[in-house]
């Protein structure tokens, strides 16, 4: 199995939460103009385990910039974009 179907579910997850609840998101420590999604776990096919962050900006009460999207290693932290 790929890692385009392994990180395809969660980033569903993630996009659809962001698009009714852009809200909820923790702004990005030392730029709070953007926030700061993450995914749960799931297992590369290499054995490691990521997530994936993606990075975004309210624009308005109907819009969202995708900013950026990555897949990381679980405990990295996460150091912008």
């Amino acid at each position: 199995m790929s890692t385009y179907y392994r990180a395809v579910e969660p980033l569903r997850g993630l996009t659809n939460t962001i698009s009714r609840y852009p809200e909820v998101f923790d702004v990005v420590p030392g730029n709070e103009q953007y926030q700061l999604a993450k995914s749960d776990s799931f297992a590369r096919p290499s054995g490691i385990v990521a997530r994936l962050r993606i990075v975004f900006q309210i624009l308005d009460e109907d819009r969202v910039l995708l900013a950026a999207i990555s897949a990381e290693e679980e405990d990295e932290p996460y150091e912008g974009f």
